[in-house]
């Protein structure tokens, strides 16, 4: 007898990941090795860096969460974190600081809070002289005292 395992896909969730039911209630830090659908409620922590978590109907989360890819469709509030990807979908409610990468959010979402994307630029990339003033507080200084 042997045992396979296959790597889900980039931004799936594989057909062994855990899940949390509808009517399972969880408070508490959640951590594992393996991709997790939460359908139920969980107040704590999801902490799955190298996985896929998946906040869906009906789910209903006061958490923090950390995952390489993260689905939100249910209604969370906390913030989250994504090393690889983070989908909001149209269904999802959602209040919190969203930190990843890449970011989808779908048309009718509902989301308040605050964005970081840290995407490294190409060194070529030209941004002007606003962000320029922007990001050096000397030479922004001295143009607005040309100005004068």
């Amino acid at each position: 007898m042997s045992i396979e395992h296959q790597e889900s896909q980039p931004g799936t969730v594989s057909s062994g990941a855990g899940r949390i039911g509808r009517g399972i209630r969880i408070k508490g830090v959640i951590r594992g090795k393996e991709d997790l659908v939460v359908e139920g409620e969980v107040d704590g922590t999801i902490h799955l860096p190298e996985h896929h978590v998946v906040l869906d109907l009906p789910s209903r989360t006061t958490a923090e969460v950390r995952a390489r890819n993260t689905t939100i469709r249910g209604r969370h509030r906390g913030n989250a974190e994504a090393s690889d990807k983070l989908e909001i979908t149209s269904e999802a409610r959602m209040i919190g600081d969203i930190k990843a990468p890449r970011l989808v959010i779908r048309e009718g979402a509902s989301f308040r809070g605050a964005v970081e994307m840290e995407v490294p630029l190409p060194p070529d990339l030209d941004l002007g002289p606003a962000a320029e003033a922007a990001g050096k507080g000397a030479s922004g200084k001295k143009r607005a005292k040309q100005a004068d």
